[in-house]
């Protein structure tokens, strides 16, 4: 299964309070990263095009990540389009924690 950008922002996980579903904003979290994910998930030609972004929207990172995200998704990206790719890529930038928290969403999706 591939992560679509409205998954990326709108993630649902297990909830256990209530019953009720809880969201998990993966752009939102990883915006301060922006840089590194484009690293590993961008071919060069995109990081010409993130780096112009980034003078753009130096002061909103989510919009950058989430246009590092539009370019991966959309297969311009050097790395496949999965999430096993996905949290791959966190796991080396140092974001275990969102990594585990979606591996857990995604075994509740089956």
């Amino acid at each position: 299964m591939q992560p679509t950008l409205m998954q990326l922002t709108y993630l649902r996980l297990p909830s256990m309070i209530d019953g009720r579903d809880e969201h998990l904003n993966i752009v939102q979290r990883t915006a301060i990263h922006y840089a590194k994910l484009a690293m590993h998930l961008m071919d060069d030609v995109n990081l010409v095009i993130t780096a112009s972004l980034e003078m753009q929207f130096r002061h909103n990172p989510e919009i950058i990540a989430k246009e590092v995200y539009k370019k991966w998704i959309s297969g311009t990206g050097r790395k496949p389009i999965s999430w096993q790719t996905l949290v791959c890529v966190l796991r080396d930038i140092q974001l275990n924690s969102l990594a585990e928290e979606i591996e857990a969403a995604l075994k509740h999706l089956g």
